[in-house]
């Protein structure tokens, strides 16, 4: 077990070093899904697939609830830990899954547990991930069922980063649908053009996207995508600053859709 503290805002956690695949450049890039829309105090977020709680201790200072959702039962546990080593009381939690069925299901912790899927989604091209893990069963509900558990009314802002469920995450939503949804698109089983397919008859649009930071392995490629109910109104996205370069919201734009373009065979001309 190894405890770290960021440099810029003294967050602690905790978290396994040969099984928690922790690369210095995620807490940075997961920030971003609470960046680009301006996060509120009064708000009511939702953080799917919290792993050890990155997302959820940076996110939880800034807004009035968390409810937070992770299934593996190691990762869980370093997220309760994180949660009592930065002193946070306004996060609920919820050791389960979401997913597009409520029951029990079965998941492949993988051996860095942050890859851990419900979907094989690491079949091609990296199933060495596989490697030390094991097979478990866990409980799943609806995105409905579980705000029905909670009794939750409003949700302003929802991360969904669960190595591709996400599909199945977004497939059902149907009531209390969420103001704002910021969820990852590069994973196998749930890429862009899928997302859309379920997000936009539901009623939202694609505002922008979340990069790779400059000291990934995929940097500069879009690794989220942000979409808002269109009966909320639009909000000037807050500037990134990617490594040592800043962007303008609008120019993360062309820079998302044109990677996607190029990734379906389109010829891109600007």
């Amino acid at each position: 077990m190894m405890q770290i503290r960021t440099f810029r805002d003294k967050k602690r956690f905790i978290f396994e070093p040969l099984s928690a695949g922790w690369i210095p450049h995620q807490y940075e890039e997961t920030k971003q899904y609470g960046s680009f829309y301006k996060l509120r105090p009064e708000w009511t977020v939702v953080d799917v697939g919290a792993w050890i709680g990155l997302w959820t201790v940076w996110v939880a200072s800034q807004v009035e609830k968390v409810y937070s959702l992770e299934p593996v039962p190691e990762c869980f546990k370093n997220l309760k830990n994180n949660l009592k080593l930065n002193k946070i009381s306004n996060v609920e939690l919820s050791e389960m899954a979401l997913f597009s069925e409520s029951g029990m299901r079965e998941m492949d912790v993988t051996g860095v547990t942050s890859a851990s899927t419900m979907v094989d989604a690491w079949r091609f091209g990296a199933e060495h991930l596989y490697d030390g893990g094991r097979k478990i069963k866990v409980q799943t509900k609806t995105w409905d069922d579980w705000v029905n558990w909670f009794g939750i009314q409003e949700v302003n802002l929802v991360k969904i980063d669960v190595e591709g469920a996400e599909l199945h995450v977004l497939s059902g939503m149907n009531k209390v649908l969420p103001e704002r949804i910021e969820v990852a698109i590069y994973h196998l089983d749930a890429p862009l053009i899928k997302i859309m397919n379920i997000l936009y008859p539901k009623g939202y649009i694609l505002d922008g996207f979340g990069y790779y930071d400059c000291r990934a392995i995929n940097k500069g490629k879009p690794h989220s995508a942000f979409f808002r109910r269109q009966d909320i109104s639009y909000e000037s996205p807050q500037r990134y600053i990617i490594g040592s370069y800043e962007l303008p919201s609008r120019e993360l734009m062309y820079n998302g859709l044109a990677f996607y373009l190029e990734s379906m065979g389109v010829k891109n001309e600007r």
